[in-house]
């Protein structure tokens, strides 16, 4: 073993494991482990291991320097205790802070007309600007084409805030009036800029969402599926 790995050893980490708790434990960074290991192997190599149970170790101690390699020491360690939950729910909890309004923000035209005008073009669907009236199906497509873009939790947050209050999927209030002006509004300024140019450039509704799909890959791997029935 090298001098640092002896002393990590001897003089661990003192912690609280938790925020109410009053009594100290300890531990070791995670990269301890990974020394360890590397020990384990260098005996083997050197043909000092004798027992049954070292050659044990020796086994286990490689089965987790591929691991690491794999997927990295820190998280793998985060994984086995829970911590990538917390480290999952405070990166949440940041996005949600920037883009989340703590308050309902008046209502101001977000949606430009050119968003709907394209739409309509695409779908084959007769547009008129100055009615209010239009098929169900566009709420559906401006959920799946913008908000469903906006980094992941924030719609969800958003659909919690601001709930259905009707059969028909009516809400009081348009998602964007929770969104927060610094971030929120930029970022969903900037998903229409990017929907509306690729929009212009396609001249039907598949060729529209073979260019969607390649500028707005699925995290999961799956493919986008936006199509609804026209009857309305």
């Amino acid at each position: 073993m090298s001098n640092e790995l002896k002393q990590a050893i001897i003089d661990p980490i003192r912690y609280l494991p938790s925020a109410r708790s009053t009594r100290l434990s300890t531990g070791y960074e995670a990269t301890v482990l990974l020394q360890v290991a590397e020990a384990i192997l260098k005996a083997r190599d050197a043909q000092a291991l004798a027992t049954e149970q070292e050659y044990r170790y020796a086994h286990y101690a490689d089965t987790l320097i591929r691991a690491f390699a794999a997927v990295g020491i820190i998280a793998l360690v985060d994984e086995a205790t829970g911590y990538q939950q917390d480290r999952d729910r405070d990166a949440l909890g940041k996005i949600l802070e920037a883009y989340i309004s703590p308050e309902l923000v008046p209502w101001t035209k977000k949606f430009p007309d050119e968003f709907y005008k394209q739409l309509f073009r695409l779908r084959g669907w007769s547009y008129k600007p100055l009615t209010a009236a239009r098929p169900k199906a566009v709420a559906q497509f401006t959920s799946q084409l913008v908000y469903e873009k906006l980094p992941p939790g924030v719609l969800d947050e958003l659909r919690r805030k601001n709930p259905v209050v009707d059969e028909d999927g009516h809400r009081a209030h348009k998602h964007h009036q929770f969104l927060t002006a610094e971030v929120g509004d930029r970022n969903l300024e900037m998903q229409l800029a990017q929907v509306i140019a690729l929009m212009r450039i396609s001249a039907s509704w598949d060729i529209f969402m073979r260019h969607f799909r390649r500028a707005f890959p699925n995290p999961n791997g799956e493919q986008d599926e936006l199509s609804f029935e026209d009857s309305d």
